[in-house]
């Protein structure tokens, strides 16, 4: 017991230290700048975490060398400001530390197979799971822990042309809602830009009376713009793509994608064009953003909770040189492109899998955390739920696809990828499958607490590991909800929200993680971009999984806490299993709540030009037509 014993200590100091690093930056972040005596600050804080980790524990010596340890870790994050690098110091030893104290208590503590069963779980999961949880905490908290970047993350107001290269804007469409691609054209009408094409490519949609009124549209809009309709025709979104790329302009040197929903803004392809005066860019990408959110409470969580992945996680791979593709308000070199055999029609996520092919041939890219168009949110948890799954089992079919660029040099294949490219690209696809792995703990976890009711298991877990686990976790989340609210300036109830809708999407984060590792095949989707009407009830039919793993988790729950004997380790297991249940339970909770917000499409107003439709915004004005070159 005496490991276990040093372990809890050092356990319990990490998490106060870390609990000081949550506050620090609280501090830090209503400030809104460095703290007076910042340094001075931190030392206190670290003695501190010695001296209660001392006191809880009474290892006076494993304190200390815990707090050492974080100071001396802290110098590997010598970009971040002194706050940052103690906070990210703590974080990653918490992490740490989180999987050796179940790893020694599995190996250490014999109190029968309940308990055996239960710490070799959390041991398993723990070790799986430690790569992806420090990379994806480091990406996620970075943005709080500095006070600049080395790379650009907003528009350069020098990169702004009015002319020059040829863009060759690609709007892939199929079975779209004909007034909502015509505003999108109407918008891409405006740009200020002088010199670009609009190629619409339809694929596949059989009912004419979506497709033909934007070939009618494109027709009005002169003949920049040219509407093609193809079927049948192969490959999803890539197919269309590389279809397009086809029929694009000889002349034309970039390549920008705008996904049929997205409105641009008048200056999307003038504010990136002048990016690409430097031959080391090949590609440049803006953040998404949406619109018609704000008056909605379903939407706005959405909003808030798509924000979280482009204001922190994708900040941070620009600075480590390791930006992502993500499939609209995008431009491209179009050699870099060509180069790579364009568009992959394999991937659900052709966008970012042509990120990792043009990162490994060499080629550099921007992400811009700025908005430059505006697209919807699917209106309903069923097309939300269907949408994440798809954008999360994109990435892990990249990683059984391109897994060999990822190996240390001697027995990688050929590419221009650097370690920490390697090693980001590779967990974008691989926490995924971890996440989904460690997940199915929760059922050994659910098990052990049903046989605690009538085996009674008993065993010494140390009160300060237990206080630890607990503490650590709160400050984790803390510190995330300080990050989110930091790189957004969105408010407390707004995190809280997002963080709601996440924890909904958990669930099927993890399915669409183990089916894209399996290779299940899936028929290729879209988002839908109809208007729904409400179903009452019968929207909790896309989420009956989760309803019935949330009804099961808190039936057990339920049970546990009734026939609890004091055990302090069966009061860890009721947590999570308290945790899987709620965020089961969310799933449907948003999903009656997007019903609610849904109401019978409208036949009065305005009507679109092209369509007969109600259209969202004016038609745009024309611009001089260019003679292209086929």
């Amino acid at each position: 017991m005496a490991v276990l014993d040093v372990c809890a200590a050092a356990l319990a100091t990490t998490a106060l230290a870390n609990l000081g690093a949550a506050a620090l930056l609280w501090r830090r972040s209503r400030v809104g700048g460095p703290l007076r005596h910042e340094r001075e600050v931190i030392a206190g804080i670290a003695a501190a975490s010695a001296l209660g980790g001392w006191a809880v524990t009474g290892e006076s010596v494993t304190a200390a060398l815990a707090v050492a340890a974080i100071g001396a870790l802290s110098l590997a994050f010598g970009r971040s400001h002194p706050a940052g690098r103690w906070a990210s110091a703590a974080a990653a030893q918490l992490h740490v530390l989180f999987a050796a104290f179940w790893i020694v208590f599995a190996a250490t503590v014999d109190a029968g197979p309940v308990v055996a069963v239960l710490a070799v779980a959390w041991a398993a999961a723990g070790a799986v799971t430690l790569p992806s949880r420090l990379i994806d905490g480091h990406l996620h908290r970075e943005v709080l822990c500095r006070d600049g970047w080395t790379r650009p993350k907003r528009l350069d107001p020098a990169a702004v042309r009015g002319g020059g290269r040829l863009i060759s804007v690609h709007v892939p469409t199929y079975a779209e809602p004909p007034e909502v691609v015509c505003a999108t054209l109407d918008a891409l009408a405006r740009q200020v830009y002088r010199d670009f094409e609009v190629i619409v490519i339809d694929n596949n949609t059989v009912d004419e009376r979506l497709w033909r009124p934007v070939e009618q549209h494109c027709r009005r809009l002169g003949r920049r713009f040219t509407f093609l309709h193809v079927a049948p025709l192969t490959g999803a979104k890539a197919g269309a793509l590389n279809h397009a790329l086809r029929h694009t302009d000889l002349d034309a040197e970039l390549i920008a994608v705008v996904d049929a929903d997205y409105q641009a803004s008048p200056h999307f392809l003038s504010s990136l064009a002048g990016y690409f005066d430097d031959p080391a860019i090949d590609f440049v990408q803006t953040r998404h953003d949406y619109r018609d959110w704000a008056g909605n409470p379903y939407l706005r969580a959405c909003y808030w909770e798509y924000r979280i992945m482009y204001a922190t996680y994708l900040v941070s791979r620009n600075e480590q040189h390791t930006a992502l593709t993500t499939g609209t308000m995008c431009l491209l070199r179009r050699s870099a492109l060509d180069g790579v055999g364009g568009w992959a029609q394999w991937c659900p996520t052709e966008d970012s899998e042509l990120a990792i092919r043009l990162h490994a041939a060499g080629h550099h890219g921007l992400y811009l955390d700025e908005s430059l168009g505006r697209g919807l949110i699917p209106p309903t948890f069923d097309g939300y739920r269907a949408q994440r799954h798809r954008w999360i089992r994109g990435p892990v079919q990249e990683l059984r696809r391109h897994w060999r660029l990822y190996l240390p040099a001697r027995w990688a294949a050929p590419s221009s990828l650097r370690p920490v490219q390697k090693l980001l690209l590779a967990n974008h696809g691989l926490r995924s499958v971890v996440t989904g792995l460690s997940a199915t703990t929760v059922w050994l976890v659910a098990a052990v607490v049903l046989a605690a009711a009538w085996l009674r298991p008993a065993a010494a877990v140390p009160i300060a590991a237990l206080l630890a686990l607990v503490a650590g976790r709160a400050s984790m989340e803390w510190i995330g909800m300080l990050a989110h609210r930091h790189a957004t300036g969105c408010s407390a109830t707004d995190a809280a929200q997002a963080a709601l809708a996440r924890a909904a999407l958990s669930r099927v984060e993890c399915s669409a993680g183990l089916s894209g590792w399996l290779g299940r095949s899936r028929p290729w989707g879209r988002t839908a971009k109809f208007g729904a009407r409400p179903r009452g009830l019968r929207s909790l039919d896309a989420v009956r999984t989760e309803l019935a793993e949330g009804v099961g988790f808190g039936v057990i729950l339920l049970i546990g806490v009734l026939t609890w004997s004091g055990s302090g380790l069966l009061a860890v297991a009721l947590l999570a299993v308290a945790e899987r249940s709620a965020s089961c339970l969310a799933a449907p909770l948003l999903a009656l709540r997007a019903d609610g917000t849904l109401r019978p499409a409208r036949t009065g107003g305005p009507r679109h030009r092209a369509t007969g439709l109600p259209r969202q915004r004016p038609p745009g004005r024309r611009l001089p037509d260019r003679p292209r070159r086929r």
